[in-house]
């Protein structure tokens, strides 16, 4: 699972104190496997909106359960967000990337 998160906020210098909430979440969900450490990372700033980008591997489950587990990821980043007052552009979705379309989109 890949995602990007766009958020807008004030104080840049919450952004690491967020990536490092959002990381210790997924490390806590008991889908995610922790063989390859989930990470999340800031990936762009375009005053006042910036851009988190995290990803995990999940384990092999229905299609139905991954899409639980996946709103449920969502739903608790979106509340670490909410913790330190950022905000997710009413404009702005956040978008979810197979690996593949994710490294073709990060190479252009």
């Amino acid at each position: 699972m890949v995602a990007k998160i766009p958020l807008l906020i004030a104080d840049y210098s919450k952004i690491h104190f967020i990536a490092k909430d959002i990381e210790s979440m997924l490390k806590s969900k008991s889908k995610v496997i922790l063989e390859v450490p989930p990470y999340c990372f800031l990936s762009r700033i375009e005053e006042p909106n910036a851009k988190l980008v995290f990803g995990c591997n999940l384990e092999y489950m229905t299609e139905e359960e991954l899409v639980s587990v996946e709103q449920d990821i969502i739903h608790e980043s979106g509340e670490i967000i909410r913790l330190h007052n950022a905000t997710n552009p009413k404009h702005m979705t956040i978008r979810f990337f197979k690996k593949n379309q994710y490294r073709a989109d990060i190479q252009n």
